[in-house]
């Protein structure tokens, strides 16, 4: 949209009222959010750890991969580095 990639998200509700919220009343409305990407910086707080286990008796292998991280804005406090749009009127699509 306008050059500007779209991810779709499922933590983005569909059924929020028109605040933005969930109020069990108003369920028509959704949100979106518009993020600068290159304003955010990522840094590394604990390097990946992948751990496994072995299940003997059914011959399982799970193979565990966790990452902390952390971002942050680079720009000023007076700068925009992601805004929202609320109030959104949503319709599903009949399949």
């Amino acid at each position: 949209m306008f050059g500007i990639p779209v991810v779709t998200s499922p933590a983005v509700c569909v059924n929020n009222s028109t605040s933005g919220y969930y109020d069990g009343s108003t369920t028509d409305r959704t949100q979106m959010y518009l993020v600068n990407r290159s304003a955010f910086a990522l840094g590394t707080r604990r390097a990946i750890t992948v751990e496994t286990d072995k299940t003997i008796a059914s011959g399982i292998i799970e193979i565990v991969t966790t990452w902390r991280g952390d971002s942050t804005c680079l720009y000023a406090t007076t700068e925009s580095c992601a805004n929202a749009a609320i109030n959104i009127s949503y319709t599903s699509d009949p399949e």
